[in-house]
């Protein structure tokens, strides 16, 4: 699976917000989307999978943690300033900062 984030995600035609789109791929290399979830507004950076557990900033100021098969919010944390930069992974834990040099750091269940 690839994971794409800054996508418009679209529901019936609607635009929702910015967030992640899941695409998979054929045996003919045909391109299909496997699930859409907002993360919030604006640019995001990539986001990182760890294990089953998908995490993705909100560019506008949030991270969140999905579900990397199916795309459902499984806790998202709000942040006072915008959280552009990319999340990282090291000794089992994600490691995010926010524009203003904040440094969040998640525990990853497992």
């Amino acid at each position: 699976m690839l994971y794409d984030a800054s996508a418009n995600v679209v529901e019936d035609g609607v635009s929702k917000g910015d967030g992640v789109v899941a695409l998979s791929f054929d045996t003919s290399c045909a391109v299909h989307e496997t699930w859409q979830t907002v993360t919030g507004s604006g640019t995001q950076p990539p986001p990182i999978v760890l294990g089953d557990v998908l995490f993705a900033a909100g560019g506008s100021g949030a991270w969140s943690a999905l579900d990397a098969r199916t795309g459902a919010v499984l806790w998202h944390f709000g942040t006072a300033l915008p959280t552009l930069a990319p999340p990282i992974a090291a000794d089992g834990h994600i490691f995010a900062g926010t524009y203003g040099g904040e440094l969040d750091a998640f525990g990853v269940a497992g």
